[in-house]
């Protein structure tokens, strides 16, 4: 984690990681967690990240041949924060997340950030009770105690990190199509919760189509309400989503007619 925070210091990322309940006790529960394994998959942008289950399976039959007795683990996630998002917590998009995946065995997840902002980690486990409900376990006070020497990647953990590279890369390429300077793919930042600050200006405002004129303007107002808000702001997450959403509407309607290399 150390590692890949170092690696990409404002690009947040995640994966999937391998937990094990350190001395469970009679309900077979515990306090203290320890990571067994760590998987990174998707190297997201500088406001979120996000994976498909495809992508999931993918790479735990790699983390499965890879070690073996991982197969004995509780399966959860490990992500990071961008350093200017105040550190890492427990977001409302997180516990989201962690109410989606709940199982009745548990779902734990780990978020990291660097030191430097004062807050390095944050955990929470949820899990479905026998009566179906979801409960979501934050450990706001929680210690950690971290062992590390000098670190190499190695074994499929390396390919992990080469991905990261490749994808890097990959969104750092940048295309002219019709005075529209865009991502070589659009999509790739098209995930919920994700900011569009950084691909506000690639839009063409002398575009002659009163639609994609009214979703720009939609679209670039929702984001700069959206910027306009502290990182912490009660509204932050639900004017992100409607800026996502808004960014999403333009981008396909662009497709449409042919702007991203779409069928005219």
């Amino acid at each position: 984690m150390k590692h890949l925070l170092n690696l990409f210091p404002k690009t947040e990322w995640s994966g999937v990681a391998f937990y094990k309940m350190v001395e469970p006790d009679k309900h077979n529960w515990s306090d203290t967690w320890r990571i067994e394994g760590f998987y990174p998959i998707d190297l997201g942008s500088s406001a979120a990240t996000e994976f498909d289950g495809e992508q999931l399976m993918d790479t735990q039959d790699k983390a499965y041949k890879d070690n073996p007795k991982l197969k004995e683990c509780y399966k959860g996630l490990i992500h990071s924060h961008h350093g200017l998002s105040g550190g890492a917590y427990i977001s409302s998009v997180d516990k989201d997340q962690l109410e989606h995946c709940a199982n009745n065995t548990g779902y734990p997840s780990l978020v990291v950030a660097h030191d430097s902002t004062g807050s390095p980690y944050a955990f929470a486990v949820s899990y479905t009770t026998q009566r179906g409900h979801t409960i979501v376990t934050d450990y706001k006070k929680a210690e950690y105690e971290i062992e590390w020497d000098k670190y190499k990647p190695k074994g499929a953990f390396a390919e992990c990190v080469k991905s990261l590279v490749k994808q890097e890369k990959e969104a750092k390429t940048v295309v002219k199509t019709s005075n529209i300077v865009r991502y070589n793919n659009p999509y790739t930042r098209q995930v919920s919760m994700w900011g569009a600050y950084n691909n506000k200006e690639i839009y063409d405002d002398d575009v002659k189509d009163k639609k994609y004129q009214e979703l720009l303007e939609d679209f670039r107002k929702k984001e700069d309400y959206y910027q306009s808000l502290h990182w912490n702001h009660p509204k932050s997450d639900e004017a992100n989503q409607k800026a996502t959403e808004a960014e999403k509407k333009l981008d396909d309607y662009c497709f449409q007619i042919g702007l991203f290399g779409g069928a005219r």
